[in-house]
């Protein structure tokens, strides 16, 4: 019968080994890779992405860059679709625009590029 210390260095080799590939590899750290806004690629750096604002008739674009992450830019915009007046972007007042109005909507996110961190405006 194997002691304690053994299987707990067991354990942690197995842990330290499996997570040391996975810190490397990973793209997203949203809580359900299924409801990531941008495919499982949310902690991409320095990127230009779209936003699509889609109603009953019409679709509009807006294109964005963030020089940290997608994730860190997406929670900026999505804070400013429910505070109005805070963080206001084109994006944002769109958003606004269309609740006013009590207009449905959807909103769908892309990354098209990375960019050169020094590249970034």
């Amino acid at each position: 019968m194997p002691n304690a210390k053994n299987i707990i260095q067991a354990h942690n080799k197995r842990i330290l080994a499996t997570d040391s590939t996975n810190a490397t590899n990973k793209e997203c750290n949203c809580r359900r890779n299924s409801v990531c806004p941008v495919n499982g690629k949310c902690i991409t750096e320095n990127v230009v992405y779209d936003a699509k604002v889609t109603t009953n008739t019409s679709s509009k674009i807006y294109i964005g860059s963030a020089g940290n992450t997608f994730k860190s830019k997406y929670n900026g915009h999505t804070y400013s679709f429910n505070h109005e007046g805070v963080n206001e972007t084109k994006l944002s007042s769109h958003i606004w625009h269309l609740k006013n109005s009590r207009q449905s909507f959807t909103t769908s996110w892309r990354i098209l590029r990375t960019i050169q961190g020094e590249d970034h405006p």
